[in-house]
């Protein structure tokens, strides 16, 4: 059920429509988007179609090795960084070395996330599915 704070908007898409169609027609050329999560199912198809509008593309990866198998030929190996969310140390080297090299980061895509895991904690003590996708 849909409450008064939130209404369709009309935009024309809907629960199945794919990246490509919401971006076709819009040119990023000159843009760079920045994918968390963007290596498997909804991420991979947004990598993609980020890149066929003429975005520079950057996936940062807990499982890098994954991400340049599923990305080959989409994201260039190196916009293929190792950043694991569940751990603030690799978030801030991976900021660190990502601003070091980008001058500006136009989009952001905060996919990256977990379903139906078993609980697990991080090193800080965190439930995992909490910190990942806080």
């Amino acid at each position: 059920m849909i409450s008064e704070q939130q209404k369709p908007v009309n935009s024309g898409f809907g629960a199945k429509s794919e990246p490509a169609e919401v971006l076709a027609g819009i040119d990023l050329s000159g843009k760079t988007a920045l994918v968390t999560g963007g290596y498997s199912g909804i991420g991979t198809e947004t990598s993609r179609a980020l890149v066929e509008a003429g975005c520079e593309v950057y996936a940062p990866a807990r499982r890098t090795d994954v991400a340049l198998n599923e990305l080959e030929g989409i994201v260039p190996a190196e916009n293929i960084v190792e950043m694991d969310l569940a751990s603030p140390k690799s978030v801030q080297n991976f900021v660190d070395d990502f601003s070091s090299h980008v001058n500006k980061l136009d989009i952001l895509i905060n996919n990256a996330g977990v379903m139906a895991c078993p609980e697990m904690r991080t090193p800080e003590g965190w439930e995992f599915n909490l910190r990942l996708t806080k």
